[in-house]
């Protein structure tokens, strides 16, 4: 027997294969990590692309507001986190003029407890540090992009002086790719803001190039009117470590790390399989449903229609999202569902649709911490392991010789 092993929540789960079934595995490509994370660090910030660097910037402002990631991305942040204050103390803000604020997007609000956790307790002891709102009352708008877009965002990182987004970039189905100004647009925007940049996207703009994707060009000029000063961007590999940081101006600075997390996230075309066995990757990318479905977004492009995904994701907050909850308890099928969601776009339904456009294409059996109630909302059907719902997918192929992919970081694994 040969033994695959998936990331599921914080630990793994193992499915045993018979040797005689060849299995393909499609993983990211391997990065090499720096030797010195902290001198990788100190080289992009004092190297910034298209900018001066950040103590310079700082020299006449009075304040600082730093944007960074919430739990469910990737970002290394409490290992940058503290070279980007020092270098801001460096022109003359003060800690105490300092903020960072951790932006949810249209997720829940972090807890004291998470913040901490991403910030590290060096920078929450030392500086204001809090979970934004997509609530309308804790936002200002201050006008409108030329997609008329509500430039509606969070208070505090409207009224900081200088500004400041972090984050990680990888592949993005609906902006390309992550980073850059995603740290404003969704992650500190308020709902309204981010359903209409998301709208966007069903619009035949979500394109894989940053600089034809509208949903991103949107977002951009939403910075661009706030007056974004600085990006700190970072491309890990599929377990958060960082492979390299890029630092500078939100667009120059996005663009140069989007290159590197290009050749390292996605896989050459390969061909489809009758079943692809799969993990969103663990925690944070199987925190939720509403996670998990990017997971299902990238396998779909490797499974062949009438074929099976084997999901493992725990899942254990749940749909993540109550508008994407109710959509999946209206007990709509596919067709029905996707149809009322191409009348006008709703934040969260998308999930839904997402989901309802893949059940159409091939069964999808999940493994996950839900009960099965929940999973069949959205036509899934839940298996108490890896092992049995491989094996119900084997049995369908009827004695045939399958096809077979794994994809154990599905949610990182992108198909060109």
């Amino acid at each position: 027997m040969s033994r695959i092993r998936f990331p599921y929540s914080d630990t793994h789960v193992v499915l045993e294969l018979p040797r005689s079934l060849p299995v393909r595995l499609l993983v990211p490509g391997k990065a090499g990590l720096p030797a010195d994370p902290a001198g990788e660090i100190t080289r992009a910030l004092r190297n910034p692309v298209g900018t001066g660097p950040l103590p310079e910037l700082a020299q006449t402002k009075k304040s600082a507001v730093i944007m960074v990631s919430d739990q469910t991305r990737l970002a290394p942040t409490h290992l940058f986190l503290p070279y980007l204050i020092e270098e801001i103390v460096k022109g003359g803000i003060r800690k105490e003029n300092i903020t960072v604020v951790v932006g949810v997007g249209a997720h829940r609000e972090a807890s004291a407890a998470e913040v901490l956790s991403i910030v590290g307790h060096e920078v929450y002891s030392t500086v204001l540090c809090l979970s934004s709102s997509p609530s309308p009352e804790k936002c200002v708008v201050l006008g409108k992009t030329s997609r008329g877009t509500p430039i509606q965002i969070f208070r505090q990182v409207a009224e900081g002086d200088l500004k400041v987004a972090t984050g990680n970039i990888e592949p993005h189905w609906m902006a390309a790719y992550s980073g850059g100004a995603k740290a404003l647009v969704p992650g500190v925007a308020g709902l309204e803001t981010i359903e209409k940049n998301h709208s966007l996207s069903v619009k035949g703009q979500a394109v894989r190039d940053p600089n034809q994707n509208a949903v991103r060009a949107d977002a951009e000029e939403a910075a661009e009117q706030l007056g974004l000063d600085f990006i700190f961007n970072v491309v890990t590999d599929h377990r958060g470590r960082l492979v390299q940081a890029f630092a500078g101006h939100p667009v120059g600075a996005h663009r140069a790390g989007c290159v590197l997390a290009g050749k390292h996230y996605y896989v050459s075309t390969v061909q489809p399989a009758d079943i692809v066995l799969a993990s969103a990757g663990g925690f944070p990318k199987d925190q939720s449903l509403y996670q998990a479905v990017k997971a299902l977004q990238n396998t779909a492009a490797v499974v062949k229609p009438g074929g099976t995904i084997v999901l493992a994701a725990s899942c254990r907050e749940g749909f993540g999202n109550e508008v994407f909850r109710h959509w999946a308890g209206l007990g709509l099928g596919e067709d029905e569902l996707l149809e009322r969601f191409a009348r006008g776009f709703v934040l969260g339904a998308h999930k839904a649709a997402l989901a309802a456009g893949i059940t159409k294409k091939c069964r999808v059996y999940l493994v996950s911490d839900l009960s099965p109630k929940i999973s069949e909302q959205l036509h899934f059907l839940t298996f108490p392991n890896m092992q049995q719902a491989f094996e119900a997918a084997l049995r369908l192929c009827k004695g045939a010789s399958p096809d077979i992919a794994a994809v154990p970081y599905a949610g990182l694994t992108f198909f060109a």
